[in-house]
């Protein structure tokens, strides 16, 4: 097949079975007719995507970025995490993973500041995790982001695995 008619070809085909498909008197009962038409919307949508540049597949994308932690649903229409809580979090020192650095002493004061922060419907846990990867940089948070998609689902959990790693 000649590639400069095959868009010509494919575009043809596609208005013969629209003019067949809107003009109630030329359609028929066969299957075969029906089947065609499937082929030929199959087709269209295999070229809409073959219709994709290299620039538009080399275009950095966000789909299909997970997070390592699972955030508990927050029901409450009005709670939001404020800017001065997770500077207070920042603040109170990130933990690196540095050989001086001690992770049950940042838990303690992460959990002293979360303590801090209450409201009506939300959990502890909602709030803890997702506060705590402000409370990370460097090499942390770089271990943080390399844990597979939804591998804590509780604090606990979090906390566990942090303390162990460092």
């Amino acid at each position: 097949m000649n590639r400069p008619n095959t868009r010509f070809y494919k575009r043809k085909l596609e208005e013969v079975v629209y003019e067949t498909v809107s003009n109630p008197s030329e359609v028929g009962d066969s299957e075969t007719e029906f089947e065609d038409y499937k082929e030929v919307k199959e087709e269209k949508t295999i070229m809409a995507a073959r219709q994709r540049t290299l620039v538009d597949f080399a275009k950095p994308s966000a789909s299909g970025i997970a997070s390592s932690i699972t955030r508990p649903p927050i029901t409450t229409a009005n709670f939001e995490l404020r800017h001065s809580t997770i500077q207070m979090v920042q603040n109170a020192g990130q933990f690196e993973g540095k050989d001086d650095d001690n992770p049950v002493h940042h838990v303690q004061v992460f959990l002293e500041i979360c303590d801090s922060v209450q409201h009506q419907g939300v959990t502890a846990d909602a709030i803890r995790l997702r506060l705590f990867p402000f409370s990370l940089r460097g090499r942390a948070k770089s271990w943080l982001d390399s844990q597979a998609p939804g591998t804590f689902t509780t604090w606990d959990d979090l906390a566990q695995a942090f303390v162990e790693e460092y």
